[in-house]
């Protein structure tokens, strides 16, 4: 189980978070979950608010879904500048990617892989 923090837990020996320590699943962790929830973009194509994170969103919370995210697909492959840029520099929504191809299905998959799901 991973240690909670508090302000005085700091300088104490802790327990390993989830996915060997990091906070957040690492690009490996993210392509096991496309592949076993059958996400058809590339983790390139599908970067921000597209197949996957909104098949994610379906399968676990669908009210957070804006109006319109079926017919908010958006390209953008060249984004040498983003982190300069900013993602508004490539794209009004704040979408990149294929949420049209989203489904709970496919959410449901990629939430319960192997990399999406810590150790017990």
């Amino acid at each position: 189980m991973a240690t909670r923090y508090s302000p005085t837990s700091y300088n104490k020996p802790t327990t390993r978070e989830p996915h060997e320590g990091r906070l957040y699943p690492s690009r490996d962790d993210w392509a096991e979950a496309r592949i076993a929830a059958g996400i058809q973009s590339s983790n390139h194509d599908d970067m921000h608010a597209g197949e996957l994170e909104t098949s994610i969103l379906l399968a676990s919370c669908p009210d957070y879904l804006r109006e319109g995210w079926q017919t908010s697909d958006h390209t953008a492959s060249d984004r040498r500048y983003l982190t300069t840029l900013g993602i508004h520099a490539y794209t009004p929504t704040g979408i990149i990617g294929y949420p049209s191809h989203a489904t709970e299905t496919k959410g449901n998959k990629a939430s319960t892989t192997s990399a999406a799901t810590p150790p017990p």
